[in-house]
């Protein structure tokens, strides 16, 4: 298997999403993840007629499309309305996949601080066995991607 065919590029929010597709398959790239938060890829900016549009393009053009969730969104939030707040926000990731003709949704197990990273770390353990459930119901793929580690000193005032 030839290597530019195993390449995939993360986009981040650098282009609009039909932009990336044109310029994925111009340079040859089989997959890129792109993240639907800002401008004009702002998932509430995706009708049908746009998102089966995005669809068809990535057919024609043989490409694997990942949504990738933005990493500053705390998956390990427990703040009341917060916490809410970001389950819906994975939840509307994982409903625009098969939307979008997308195959993945890449997402982060979230922010553990030092001082209370033990309850931090369940938050975020229970938040993504819920959202893999929606997940599962929508034939969704969630894939998980690690966080740069902590700074020993974060929270040393």
């Amino acid at each position: 298997m030839r290597l530019i065919v195993r390449i995939g590029v993360d986009v981040s929010h650098r282009l609009r999403l039909e932009d990336a597709i044109d310029w994925a398959a111009k340079n040859g790239l089989r997959h890129f993840d792109i993240q639907l938060d800002t401008g004009e890829n702002a998932l509430p900016k995706f009708d049908k007629k746009r998102c089966a549009a995005v669809r068809k393009s990535l057919e024609k053009h043989g490409i694997a499309l990942g949504l990738h969730t933005n990493s500053a969104v705390n998956v390990a939030e427990y703040s009341p309305h917060v916490a809410d707040a970001v389950t819906e926000y994975l939840e509307r990731y994982v409903d625009m996949v098969p939307g979008h003709g997308a195959s993945w949704t890449e997402m982060h197990a979230g922010y553990h601080y030092t001082k209370d990273k033990k309850a931090r770390m369940e938050a975020g353990k229970e938040r993504l066995k819920r959202v893999v459930a929606h997940a599962e119901k929508k034939k969704a793929l969630v894939l998980l991607e690690n966080l740069n580690k902590e700074p020993e000193q974060a929270e040393v005032h």
